[in-house]
């Protein structure tokens, strides 16, 4: 029998919002400001529009690949519809703790008007395949680093994390691998949350006949990624004058894979900042 221990909610409450604001008082209590109020004087011109505009890209292309999944089990749902939803969720994201809170909110609301069982299997596809396409561009970064200090032993131990991850995503397609853990997971939850996971299961693993489907939003996943990771690259450049492309594509999607593991602060705000800094101080 598992026993639980509950938490007064006055508890909770407080014990969130500390969470939530220490890493942003980290942040900006090493902010030195008048460098900071100094330094946007030295920004180009350019640099604000065209990471307006790579970031408005990515946002419709991450839509447009929801739509292409949903597409592929809900054939007359349209794109214009899709992307409102999506929309929706990235708006809310901003204040939610976790950049998946957008997936649960425009999940929500499509899966109140179609099947829901093929919006949220989409969903968790769309997810998988954006975290693949960052760990494969991270890698690819990684291996073409050049003067960049880390400790010893950091890339055999980069590509053995790189490579389980790889492993459980695989098996998560693999009924015969998951039945195990399905039983166990059975025993623990009620069997009305148990049916509604069973069939969003079913629905993740359909995709598996969609072949070309998936192998279509995987390249669109790769150009939504790399776009954002461009952006990064061109707003370093406005403010350094390096472009640091490399560094980004190695470093970059480590960090989006981290502060989406860390479900604390709205859209990993803070998190992906304190990693920014981390990690940039090992660039030359």
């Amino acid at each position: 029998m598992i026993k639980t221990i509950k938490i007064a909610p006055g508890i909770r409450k407080y014990t969130g919002l500390i969470i939530v604001v220490i890493p942003l008082i980290w942040i900006y209590w090493r902010v030195d400001f008048n460098t900071l109020i100094k330094s946007f004087t030295q920004v180009t011109w350019w640099t604000a529009p065209v990471l307006i505009t790579f970031v408005t890209i990515s946002m419709f292309l991450q839509g447009f690949r929801w739509w292409m999944l949903l597409k592929t089990f809900i054939p007359h749902i349209s794109m214009p519809r899709a992307l409102s939803y999506h929309f929706i969720g990235a708006f809310y994201s901003i204040v939610l703790p976790s950049s998946a809170s957008q997936d649960i909110i425009k999940t929500l609301l499509i899966s109140n008007k179609y099947e829901y069982s093929a919006s949220w299997a989409a969903t968790w596809l769309a997810r998988i395949l954006g975290l693949m396409a960052l760990s494969g561009l991270s890698l690819y970064g990684f291996a073409t680093l050049q003067n960049v200090h880390l400790p010893d032993g950091w890339k055999q131990s980069l590509f053995l994390v790189y490579g389980l991850f790889f492993t459980l995503i695989l098996i998560s397609f693999s009924k015969k691998v998951t039945r195990p853990f399905r039983l166990i997971l059975s025993r623990m939850v009620p069997l009305k949350v148990m049916n509604v996971l069973e069939n969003i299961r079913q629905g993740v693993y359909y995709y598996r006949y969609k072949k070309k489907s998936v192998t279509l939003c995987f390249i669109v996943t790769l150009l939504t990624q790399l776009t954002l990771i461009i952006s990064t690259c061109f707003a370093i450049k406005g403010i350094t004058g390096k472009l640091f492309l490399p560094e980004c594509l190695a470093f970059m999607p480590l960090i989006e894979l981290i502060s989406l593991s860390v479900p604390f602060t709205p859209n990993g705000m803070g998190v992906r900042e304190t990693l920014s800094a981390v990690f940039s101080n090992s660039w030359d």
